[in-house]
Protein backbone atom coordinates (compact mmCIF):
# COMPACT_ATOMS: atom_id res chain seq x y z
CA UNK A 1 0.00 0.00 0.00
CA UNK A 2 1.26 3.25 -1.02
CA UNK A 3 0.74 7.10 -0.47
CA UNK A 4 1.85 10.26 -1.84
CA UNK A 5 1.77 13.40 0.07
CA UNK A 6 1.71 16.52 -1.47
CA UNK A 7 3.59 19.56 -0.24
CA UNK A 8 4.33 23.33 -0.89
CA UNK A 9 7.38 24.52 -2.09
CA UNK A 10 9.93 25.14 0.35
CA UNK A 11 8.81 22.73 3.50
CA UNK A 12 11.49 22.19 5.96
CA UNK A 13 13.55 19.33 5.68
CA UNK A 14 12.50 17.94 9.29
CA UNK A 15 9.14 18.42 9.22
CA UNK A 16 9.15 16.11 6.10
CA UNK A 17 11.13 13.75 8.23
CA UNK A 18 8.85 13.78 10.84
CA UNK A 19 5.79 13.40 8.07
CA UNK A 20 7.43 10.08 6.59
CA UNK A 21 7.97 8.45 9.76
CA UNK A 22 3.96 8.59 11.00
CA UNK A 23 3.43 7.41 7.88
CA UNK A 24 5.37 4.61 7.52
CA UNK A 25 5.05 3.58 11.40
CA UNK A 26 1.75 4.67 12.48
CA UNK A 27 0.07 4.56 9.43
CA UNK A 28 1.98 1.18 8.09
CA UNK A 29 2.28 2.36 4.81
CA UNK A 30 4.51 0.44 2.77
CA UNK A 31 5.80 3.06 0.42
CA UNK A 32 5.45 7.10 0.78
CA UNK A 33 6.25 9.64 -1.77
CA UNK A 34 6.64 13.49 -1.13
CA UNK A 35 5.81 15.72 -3.96
CA UNK A 36 5.58 19.29 -4.94
CA UNK A 37 1.92 20.59 -5.35
CA UNK A 38 3.18 23.35 -8.22
CA UNK A 39 5.16 20.85 -10.00
CA UNK A 40 2.06 18.68 -11.09
CA UNK A 41 0.62 22.01 -12.40
CA UNK A 42 2.50 21.74 -15.56
CA UNK A 43 1.62 18.35 -16.60
CA UNK A 44 -0.31 18.37 -20.01
CA UNK A 45 0.28 22.13 -20.56
CA UNK A 46 1.16 22.69 -24.51
CA UNK A 47 4.50 23.85 -23.63
CA UNK A 48 7.37 22.22 -22.10
CA UNK A 49 8.31 25.15 -20.27
CA UNK A 50 6.26 26.69 -17.78
CA UNK A 51 5.79 29.07 -15.04
CA UNK A 52 3.20 28.02 -12.29
CA UNK A 53 1.54 30.40 -10.08
CA UNK A 54 0.06 28.83 -6.99
CA UNK A 55 -1.99 31.12 -5.30
CA UNK A 56 -2.78 29.08 -2.64
CA UNK A 57 -4.40 29.92 0.87
CA UNK A 58 -1.49 31.22 2.95
CA UNK A 59 0.86 32.06 0.11
CA UNK A 60 1.58 32.16 -3.37
CA UNK A 61 4.20 30.57 -4.85
CA UNK A 62 5.82 30.95 -8.22
CA UNK A 63 7.76 27.49 -9.48
CA UNK A 64 9.07 27.47 -12.90
CA UNK A 65 9.41 24.27 -14.19
CA UNK A 66 10.68 22.37 -17.49
CA UNK A 67 9.55 19.16 -18.28
CA UNK A 68 7.70 18.80 -14.84
CA UNK A 69 11.59 19.16 -13.21
CA UNK A 70 11.98 22.67 -11.11
CA UNK A 71 13.89 25.16 -13.28
CA UNK A 72 15.35 27.77 -11.03
CA UNK A 73 15.07 28.81 -7.53
CA UNK A 74 11.38 29.21 -5.97
CA UNK A 75 9.84 32.93 -4.97
CA UNK A 76 7.34 33.52 -2.72
CA UNK A 77 4.75 36.38 -1.85
CA UNK A 78 3.34 35.83 1.71
CA UNK A 79 0.37 36.59 0.71
CA UNK A 80 -3.05 34.47 0.21
CA UNK A 81 -6.55 33.78 0.61
CA UNK A 82 -6.20 34.09 4.55
CA UNK A 83 -4.50 37.65 4.18
CA UNK A 84 -7.84 38.92 2.54
CA UNK A 85 -10.43 37.10 4.33
CA UNK A 86 -8.22 39.01 7.31
CA UNK A 87 -9.03 42.43 6.07
CA UNK A 88 -12.64 41.27 4.88
CA UNK A 89 -12.64 40.68 8.90
CA UNK A 90 -11.05 43.67 9.89
CA UNK A 91 -12.91 46.45 7.75
CA UNK A 92 -16.71 44.65 8.06
CA UNK A 93 -16.26 44.44 11.65
CA UNK A 94 -14.77 48.61 12.39
CA UNK A 95 -17.94 50.22 9.85
CA UNK A 96 -20.65 47.76 10.76
CA UNK A 97 -20.58 44.54 12.58
CA UNK A 98 -18.11 42.55 14.87
CA UNK A 99 -17.63 39.42 12.65
CA UNK A 100 -14.12 39.20 14.13
CA UNK A 101 -15.25 35.63 14.62
CA UNK A 102 -17.08 34.69 11.73
CA UNK A 103 -14.41 33.32 9.73
CA UNK A 104 -16.21 30.94 7.38
CA UNK A 105 -19.13 33.25 6.89
CA UNK A 106 -16.69 35.87 5.52
CA UNK A 107 -15.00 33.57 3.23
CA UNK A 108 -18.36 33.10 1.52
CA UNK A 109 -18.83 36.88 1.07
CA UNK A 110 -15.23 37.50 -0.19
CA UNK A 111 -15.93 34.53 -2.61
CA UNK A 112 -19.47 35.73 -3.46
CA UNK A 113 -18.28 39.74 -3.76
CA UNK A 114 -14.61 39.71 -4.48
CA UNK A 115 -13.81 41.37 -7.70
CA UNK A 116 -10.05 42.70 -9.30
CA UNK A 117 -10.82 46.08 -10.53
CA UNK A 118 -8.99 47.15 -14.05
CA UNK A 119 -9.76 50.80 -13.73
CA UNK A 120 -9.43 51.87 -10.33
CA UNK A 121 -8.88 54.91 -10.28
CA UNK A 122 -12.01 54.96 -12.24
CA UNK A 123 -14.23 53.21 -9.78
CA UNK A 124 -12.27 55.41 -6.28
CA UNK A 125 -14.05 58.43 -8.31
CA UNK A 126 -17.22 56.36 -8.75
CA UNK A 127 -17.11 56.21 -5.23
CA UNK A 128 -16.06 59.80 -4.12
CA UNK A 129 -18.72 61.50 -6.39
CA UNK A 130 -21.84 58.99 -5.42
CA UNK A 131 -23.27 58.18 -2.04
CA UNK A 132 -23.20 54.91 -0.84
CA UNK A 133 -25.70 52.94 -2.24
CA UNK A 134 -26.40 54.32 -5.53
CA UNK A 135 -22.97 53.12 -6.83
CA UNK A 136 -22.96 50.02 -9.54
CA UNK A 137 -20.82 47.94 -7.67
CA UNK A 138 -22.45 47.85 -4.17
CA UNK A 139 -23.96 45.02 -3.00
CA UNK A 140 -26.38 43.53 0.00
CA UNK A 141 -25.04 40.65 1.74
CA UNK A 142 -27.78 38.99 3.94
CA UNK A 143 -26.81 37.17 6.93
CA UNK A 144 -27.99 34.07 7.57
CA UNK A 145 -29.99 33.75 11.21
CA UNK A 146 -30.19 30.10 10.44
CA UNK A 147 -33.61 29.89 11.47
CA UNK A 148 -34.97 31.41 7.70
CA UNK A 149 -31.85 32.00 6.00
CA UNK A 150 -29.21 29.12 6.51
CA UNK A 151 -26.89 30.81 3.92
CA UNK A 152 -26.44 34.34 2.93
CA UNK A 153 -26.76 35.71 -0.42
CA UNK A 154 -26.23 38.57 -2.32
CA UNK A 155 -28.54 41.19 -3.59
CA UNK A 156 -29.00 44.79 -4.85
CA UNK A 157 -29.41 47.78 -2.78
CA UNK A 158 -32.95 49.06 -2.35
CA UNK A 159 -31.90 52.33 -4.81
CA UNK A 160 -29.75 49.49 -7.39
CA UNK A 161 -32.90 46.92 -7.36
CA UNK A 162 -35.45 50.01 -7.66
CA UNK A 163 -33.66 50.96 -10.74
CA UNK A 164 -33.28 47.85 -12.17
CA UNK A 165 -36.99 47.00 -11.72
CA UNK A 166 -38.44 50.28 -13.86
CA UNK A 167 -35.59 49.05 -16.47
CA UNK A 168 -36.65 45.99 -16.85
CA UNK A 169 -40.30 47.67 -16.85
CA UNK A 170 -39.18 49.74 -19.97
CA UNK A 171 -37.80 46.74 -21.65
CA UNK A 172 -41.23 45.20 -20.85
CA UNK A 173 -43.68 48.03 -22.41
CA UNK A 174 -41.32 48.47 -25.32
CA UNK A 175 -41.42 44.20 -26.14
CA UNK A 176 -45.75 44.78 -25.82
CA UNK A 177 -45.84 47.64 -27.51
CA UNK A 178 -43.92 46.42 -30.61
CA UNK A 179 -45.86 43.16 -30.52
CA UNK A 180 -49.31 44.71 -30.43
CA UNK A 181 -51.05 45.34 -33.44
CA UNK A 182 -50.42 48.88 -35.04
CA UNK A 183 -53.89 51.58 -34.41
CA UNK A 184 -53.59 54.34 -36.14
CA UNK A 185 -56.51 55.83 -34.14
CA UNK A 186 -55.11 55.33 -31.03
CA UNK A 187 -58.40 54.37 -29.57
CA UNK A 188 -57.05 50.75 -28.99
CA UNK A 189 -54.43 51.99 -26.63
CA UNK A 190 -56.76 54.12 -24.79
CA UNK A 191 -59.19 51.34 -24.42
CA UNK A 192 -56.17 49.01 -22.59
CA UNK A 193 -55.11 51.81 -20.42
CA UNK A 194 -58.95 52.55 -19.37
CA UNK A 195 -59.41 48.42 -18.64
CA UNK A 196 -55.93 48.57 -16.52
CA UNK A 197 -56.86 51.53 -14.87
CA UNK A 198 -60.47 50.10 -13.84
CA UNK A 199 -58.99 46.57 -12.85
CA UNK A 200 -56.16 48.43 -10.91
CA UNK A 201 -58.96 50.64 -8.86
CA UNK A 202 -61.50 47.53 -8.39
CA UNK A 203 -58.19 45.59 -6.90
CA UNK A 204 -57.86 48.41 -4.18
CA UNK A 205 -60.80 49.60 -2.97
CA UNK A 206 -63.61 47.78 -5.52
CA UNK A 207 -65.12 51.04 -6.68
CA UNK A 208 -64.76 51.71 -9.99
CA UNK A 209 -65.74 55.15 -12.06
CA UNK A 210 -67.84 54.92 -15.85
CA UNK A 211 -66.96 57.99 -18.43
CA UNK A 212 -69.88 60.01 -16.80
CA UNK A 213 -68.11 60.17 -13.10
CA UNK A 214 -70.60 57.66 -11.64
CA UNK A 215 -69.27 54.95 -8.82
CA UNK A 216 -70.01 51.62 -9.79
CA UNK A 217 -70.02 49.70 -6.96
CA UNK A 218 -68.20 46.30 -8.10
CA UNK A 219 -69.49 43.01 -7.31
CA UNK A 220 -69.05 40.81 -3.87
CA UNK A 221 -65.93 39.22 -3.71
CA UNK A 222 -68.03 36.34 -1.73
CA UNK A 223 -70.44 35.39 -4.93
CA UNK A 224 -70.93 31.96 -5.15
CA UNK A 225 -70.18 32.09 -9.18
CA UNK A 226 -67.09 34.46 -9.46
CA UNK A 227 -66.69 35.72 -12.61
CA UNK A 228 -63.36 35.97 -14.75
CA UNK A 229 -63.23 39.58 -14.09
CA UNK A 230 -63.80 39.16 -9.59
CA UNK A 231 -60.97 36.34 -10.04
CA UNK A 232 -58.60 39.07 -11.81
CA UNK A 233 -59.45 41.16 -9.11
CA UNK A 234 -59.03 38.89 -6.33
CA UNK A 235 -55.44 37.48 -7.52
CA UNK A 236 -54.10 40.92 -8.40
CA UNK A 237 -55.24 41.86 -4.48
CA UNK A 238 -53.64 38.78 -3.22
CA UNK A 239 -50.41 39.31 -5.53
CA UNK A 240 -50.26 42.43 -4.28
CA UNK A 241 -50.51 41.49 0.02
CA UNK A 242 -47.88 39.00 -0.67
CA UNK A 243 -45.52 41.53 -2.19
CA UNK A 244 -46.21 43.82 0.98
CA UNK A 245 -45.19 40.85 3.17
CA UNK A 246 -42.62 39.98 1.29
CA UNK A 247 -41.05 43.43 1.57
CA UNK A 248 -41.25 43.62 5.35
CA UNK A 249 -39.62 40.35 5.93
CA UNK A 250 -37.06 41.63 3.88
CA UNK A 251 -36.45 44.67 5.82
CA UNK A 252 -36.13 43.09 9.08
CA UNK A 253 -33.14 41.05 7.99
CA UNK A 254 -29.25 41.56 9.53
CA UNK A 255 -27.60 42.90 5.92
CA UNK A 256 -23.93 43.50 5.52
CA UNK A 257 -23.66 46.69 3.51
CA UNK A 258 -20.56 46.07 0.93
CA UNK A 259 -18.94 49.05 -1.00
CA UNK A 260 -15.28 49.67 -2.26
CA UNK A 261 -13.96 46.80 -0.24
CA UNK A 262 -15.09 44.05 -3.28
CA UNK A 263 -12.35 45.29 -5.10
CA UNK A 264 -9.89 47.48 -2.81
CA UNK A 265 -9.26 44.71 -0.90
CA UNK A 266 -7.94 42.16 -3.71
CA UNK A 267 -5.99 45.01 -4.60
CA UNK A 268 -3.32 44.25 -1.97
CA UNK A 269 -2.20 41.18 -4.18
CA UNK A 270 -0.41 43.93 -6.59
CA UNK A 271 0.00 46.33 -3.89
CA UNK A 272 0.88 45.02 -0.69
CA UNK A 273 1.34 48.22 0.89
CA UNK A 274 -2.37 49.24 1.15
CA UNK A 275 -2.53 46.46 3.80
CA UNK A 276 -0.03 48.14 6.10
CA UNK A 277 2.82 46.06 4.75
CA UNK A 278 6.29 46.08 4.31
CA UNK A 279 6.88 48.88 1.28
CA UNK A 280 9.80 46.67 0.47
CA UNK A 281 7.32 43.41 0.12
CA UNK A 282 7.25 42.21 -4.24
CA UNK A 283 3.93 42.76 -5.44
CA UNK A 284 2.66 39.51 -7.31
CA UNK A 285 3.95 40.46 -11.16
CA UNK A 286 7.28 41.48 -9.45
CA UNK A 287 7.61 38.10 -7.87
CA UNK A 288 6.65 36.36 -11.16
CA UNK A 289 9.22 38.35 -13.17
CA UNK A 290 11.96 37.60 -10.61
CA UNK A 291 11.51 34.00 -10.86
CA UNK A 292 11.36 33.98 -14.41
CA UNK A 293 14.54 36.31 -14.22
CA UNK A 294 16.64 33.74 -11.98
CA UNK A 295 16.21 30.85 -14.82
CA UNK A 296 18.79 31.07 -17.49
CA UNK A 297 17.98 33.36 -20.59
CA UNK A 298 17.14 30.51 -22.98
CA UNK A 299 14.03 29.65 -20.98
CA UNK A 300 12.92 32.96 -19.94
CA UNK A 301 10.64 33.68 -23.56
CA UNK A 302 9.38 30.03 -23.27
CA UNK A 303 8.59 30.88 -19.38
CA UNK A 304 6.33 34.30 -20.50
CA UNK A 305 4.45 32.59 -23.25
CA UNK A 306 3.05 29.98 -20.25
CA UNK A 307 2.15 31.24 -17.59
CA UNK A 308 -0.14 29.42 -15.68
CA UNK A 309 -2.52 29.70 -12.28
CA UNK A 310 -3.81 27.54 -10.10
CA UNK A 311 -5.02 27.89 -6.40
CA UNK A 312 -8.09 28.79 -5.13
CA UNK A 313 -7.24 33.17 -4.83
CA UNK A 314 -7.02 32.79 -8.73
CA UNK A 315 -10.70 32.34 -9.09
CA UNK A 316 -10.98 36.18 -8.43
CA UNK A 317 -12.97 38.17 -11.41
CA UNK A 318 -10.58 40.03 -13.85
CA UNK A 319 -7.31 38.43 -12.09
CA UNK A 320 -5.60 37.30 -15.22
CA UNK A 321 -6.59 40.25 -16.84
CA UNK A 322 -5.06 42.43 -14.01
CA UNK A 323 -2.22 39.99 -14.17
CA UNK A 324 -1.51 40.81 -17.89
CA UNK A 325 -1.64 44.82 -17.81
CA UNK A 326 0.64 44.59 -14.88
CA UNK A 327 3.26 42.11 -16.21
CA UNK A 328 3.32 43.53 -19.64
CA UNK A 329 4.79 46.75 -17.96
CA UNK A 330 7.35 45.03 -16.41
CA UNK A 331 8.90 42.62 -18.96
CA UNK A 332 10.88 42.95 -22.28
CA UNK A 333 8.51 44.03 -25.66
CA UNK A 334 9.97 41.39 -27.11
CA UNK A 335 8.89 38.73 -25.33
CA UNK A 336 5.33 37.44 -25.90
CA UNK A 337 3.15 37.10 -22.69
CA UNK A 338 0.16 34.38 -21.98
CA UNK A 339 -1.66 33.50 -19.07
CA UNK A 340 -3.88 30.32 -18.68
CA UNK A 341 -6.15 30.00 -15.25
CA UNK A 342 -6.70 26.12 -14.75
CA UNK A 343 -10.20 24.85 -15.15
CA UNK A 344 -10.56 24.02 -11.98
CA UNK A 345 -7.76 25.81 -9.85
CA UNK A 346 -8.77 24.17 -6.64
CA UNK A 347 -8.10 20.34 -7.50
CA UNK A 348 -6.23 21.00 -10.63
CA UNK A 349 -2.91 19.65 -9.32
CA UNK A 350 -4.68 16.52 -7.76
CA UNK A 351 -6.34 15.45 -10.83
CA UNK A 352 -3.02 15.46 -12.39
CA UNK A 353 -0.97 13.83 -9.99
CA UNK A 354 -3.78 11.11 -9.56
CA UNK A 355 -3.68 10.47 -13.03
CA UNK A 356 0.23 10.91 -13.51
CA UNK A 357 0.83 8.26 -10.20
CA UNK A 358 -1.40 5.72 -12.12
CA UNK A 359 0.54 5.54 -15.14
CA UNK A 360 4.30 4.85 -12.84
CA UNK A 361 5.67 2.53 -10.67
CA UNK A 362 5.87 3.17 -7.16
CA UNK A 363 10.14 2.97 -7.44
CA UNK A 364 10.20 5.73 -9.52
CA UNK A 365 8.23 8.15 -7.04
CA UNK A 366 8.52 6.73 -3.45
CA UNK A 367 10.62 5.82 -0.57
CA UNK A 368 10.13 1.92 0.53
CA UNK A 369 9.37 0.62 4.03
CA UNK A 370 13.08 -1.12 3.86
CA UNK A 371 15.02 1.91 2.18
CA UNK A 372 13.60 3.68 5.34
CA UNK A 373 13.96 1.69 7.88
CA UNK A 374 17.99 1.12 7.12
CA UNK A 375 18.35 5.08 7.48
CA UNK A 376 16.66 4.60 11.13
CA UNK A 377 20.33 5.51 12.36
CA UNK A 378 20.63 9.02 14.39
CA UNK A 379 23.55 9.90 11.44
CA UNK A 380 20.97 8.49 8.69
CA UNK A 381 17.62 9.67 9.45
CA UNK A 382 18.21 13.74 8.56
CA UNK A 383 19.02 12.19 5.31
CA UNK A 384 15.75 10.03 4.40
CA UNK A 385 14.55 12.74 2.25
CA UNK A 386 17.78 13.56 0.85
CA UNK A 387 18.10 10.51 -0.99
CA UNK A 388 14.62 10.60 -2.27
CA UNK A 389 15.66 14.06 -4.02
CA UNK A 390 18.91 12.07 -5.66
CA UNK A 391 16.97 8.91 -6.38
CA UNK A 392 14.57 10.87 -8.30
CA UNK A 393 16.82 13.59 -9.72
CA UNK A 394 14.78 15.88 -8.48
CA UNK A 395 11.73 15.14 -10.26
CA UNK A 396 8.70 16.50 -9.20
CA UNK A 397 9.54 17.20 -5.78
Amino acid sequence: MAVVIMLCPLSPRSIMDQVIHVWFKDFGFSHVGLVTTSAFGSIHTATECCCVVDMGWSATQVVPTYKYKILGPIRRQPLGGRHLVGLWKYYCSYRQWNLMDAEFLLEEVHRALSYVSLDLRGELDNAQHNILGKRHFDREYVLPDYQTVLKGFVRLTPWLKKLDDKKLRQERELCNFEQASPDPTGKGRFQRDKTEKTIEKNARGGISKDESGNEDESEDFDSDEETDNQQRKRLLYLKEEEDQRKREIEAERQTLMVSVERFTIPEVIFYPSDAGLETKMASLPQVIVSAIKACPSIYQSALYESIRLIGGACQLSNVKDRLCIELRRLIPSQYDLKIEVASDPVNDAWIKASSWLQHNPFSQWSLSRENYEACLRPRERPRVCQKMLEKQHGRLI
